[in-house]
C-alpha cells in the first residue's frame, strides 16, 4: 500500500493542480493564481476580496465612467488571465452594459474616420476609401449615421449574451461546473477585442485589400475569443484541455458558420433578382 499524498488541487480553480500555498488563507492555489497579487502568491479569490467586490475596473463605483471603459479594455486586453481570474461575483446586466458602451463608442469612433471621406466623394472628389458619388450618398449616410452607434450597442448586448449562453451550455454539455452569470460576464466583458474594428475599420473598405484586412481581422478576433473563452473554461470549469478548446471555440465557430450562411443567402438572393441574360430578353 502507497503512502504517497494524491495530488493537490487549486482551491479557487477546481481541476488544476496546485503547485503552492495561498499566503493569505493557506488554501493550495494553481498557476492561474501566481501572477494575481504583486504583494505575493496570494490565490484569487484572497485577491478579490483584498481588490474589492471585484477587480474589474468596470464595476468599480469610484471611477468614472469613461476610466472604467478605457481600464477595463487595457486590462482585459493586456492582462487577460488575470483579469479574469480576479473576477468576483457582479451583476450580468452591469456587464452587458460594458459591451453595449463599447459598442456605441466604437461606431462613434469609425463614422467619425470615414465621415471625411464621404463628404470628399459626395462633392465630387476621389478619395482612397470611397469613389465620387451623388450628394445623396452624404444624405443617406447622414441618415445611418444617426441611428448606427445606438444599433451597434444592442448588437453589443446581442453580442454578449449569445457568446455567454453558447459558452455557458458547452461547458455545462462538457462537464463544467461553473455558472451562467459568471460566463455571461466573461463574454461581456472579453468583446473588448472588438477595439480591433477601431483601428482597422477604415481600411476594410479600401479597394482590392479591404477584403482581406477584413478577412484577417476576424480571425484573429475570433482567435483570440476562443483562446481565451478555453483559458476561463480550464480555471473556472476545472475542464480539461480537450473539452475546454472545444467549449472555447464553440461560440467563434458559430460567429463563422453565421457569416458563412448569411454570404451564402445573400449571393443566392442577388441571384434571384438579378435579371436573366439572353438574346431573347430586350426584344
Amino acid at each position: 500500500m502507497s503512502d504517497a499524498a494524491p495530488p493537490r488541487t487549486c482551491a479557487a480553480h477546481p481541476g488544476q493542480p496546485a503547485f503552492v500555498s495561498c499566503e493569505r488563507c493557506a488554501r493550495p492555489a494553481c498557476a492561474y493564481c501566481l501572477p494575481e497579487s504583486a504583494g505575493g502568491l496570494v490565490c484569487a479569490e484572497c485577491a478579490a476580496r483584498e481588490a474589492g467586490a471585484t477587480a474589474i475596473a468596470w464595476e468599480r463605483a469610484e471611477l468614472h465612467v469613461f476610466a472604467k471603459l478605457w481600464r477595463t479594455t487595457r486590462d482585459v486586453l493586456t492582462k487577460t488571465e488575470q483579469t479574469f481570474a480576479l473576477l468576483g461575483e457582479g451583476s450580468v446586466t452591469v456587464a452587458v452594459g460594458y459591451a453595449a458602451l463599447l459598442h456605441f463608442v466604437l461606431s462613434v469612433t469609425a463614422l467619425a474616420l470615414v465621415s471625411p471621406c464621404v463628404l470628399l466623394a459626395a462633392l465630387g472628389w476621389r478619395t482612397p476609401l470611397l469613389e465620387p458619388a451623388s450628394p445623396m450618398v452624404l444624405v443617406a449616410f447622414g441618415g445611418a449615421a444617426c441611428g448606427a452607434p445606438l444599433v451597434a450597442a444592442l448588437g453589443g448586448v446581442l453580442h454578449a449574451l449569445l457568446v455567454g449562453a453558447v459558452f455557458h451550455f458547452s461547458a455545462r454539455a462538457l462537464g463544467g461546473t461553473g455558472g451562467y452569470a459568471h460566463d455571461a460576464r466573461v463574454a461581456a466583458y472579453a468583446l473588448a477585442v472588438q477595439v480591433i474594428w477601431a483601428l482597422l475599420g477604415p481600411a476594410t473598405v479600401l479597394p482590392v485589400i479591404g477584403p482581406l484586412v477584413f478577412g484577417v481581422a476576424l480571425l484573429a478576433q475570433l482567435f483570440w475569443l476562443g483562446t481565451t473563452l478555453t483559458r476561463v473554461a480550464r480555471a473556472q470549469h476545472g475542464l480539461p484541455d480537450a473539452r475546454a478548446r472545444v467549449t472555447g471555440f464553440a461560440a467563434p465557430a458559430l460567429i463563422v458558420l453565421t457569416l458563412v450562411l448569411f454570404l451564402f443567402a445573400t449571393r443566392f438572393a442577388g441571384d434571384a433578382i438579378s435579371p436573366t441574360s439572353g438574346p431573347d430578353v430586350y426584344r
